[in-house]
């Protein structure tokens, strides 16, 4: 009998180990330590469950990492429609969106255990929250000094108007 629980003990970590291998993102691996979870009875599955734990805090810090090198890169990327300041704002909130959700998922992992990554890890992202919430505020008190003021006086002015050489057209009036 000992053996054999034995034997079912160590094709449980193989499953569990095998799982984690597919795992890419923070969200999968929660959702696996989840299904696995009321097998940390134990001993030896704990184990294994809680080094798969430290696995997806280490994959979070990998994340956290990405995007705090990202923030710190001095050119961006932004589309050629994007307006330069509403782009390079709308750039950095979804990169904190892309951290919220992972962090919402490790929150929201209740069963998780404590372990000391964890919390450095938690730090991490607070940081980095923290760092791209000046980021955007930098953006917009950048974008308050340089916007026009006398930018209602334009909106008065027709968008269209009477081509003055070819009388059937109209031209565009805008400011180029």
């Amino acid at each position: 009998f000992r053996s054999a629980i034995k034997d079912l003990e160590v094709m449980m970590q193989n499953l569990i180990s095998s799982s984690f291998e597919t795992m890419t993102t923070v969200q999968q691996g929660v959702e696996f330590l989840d299904v696995y979870q009321h097998l940390s009875n134990r001993e030896t599955i704990k184990r294994t469950i809680d080094k798969k734990t430290v696995e997806v805090y280490i994959l979070f810090n990998e994340e956290l990492s990405w995007v705090n090198k990202d923030l710190n890169r001095k050119a961006m990327y932004l589309a050629p429609q994007m307006p330069h300041f509403a782009g390079q704002a709308h750039w950095a909130r979804s990169l904190r969106r892309r951290i919220d959700r992972s962090m919402q998922f490790l929150v929201q992992a209740t069963f998780l255990t404590k372990i000391g990554l964890g919390d450095e890890t938690m730090e991490f992202f607070q940081t980095l929250e923290q760092s791209l919430d000046d980021f955007v505020r930098k953006i917009f008190t950048d974008w308050t000094v340089n916007v026009d003021r006398d930018s209602i006086k334009r909106l008065e002015r027709p968008l269209m108007i009477r081509n003055l050489d070819d009388k059937g057209k109209l031209s565009v009036n805008f400011d180029m």
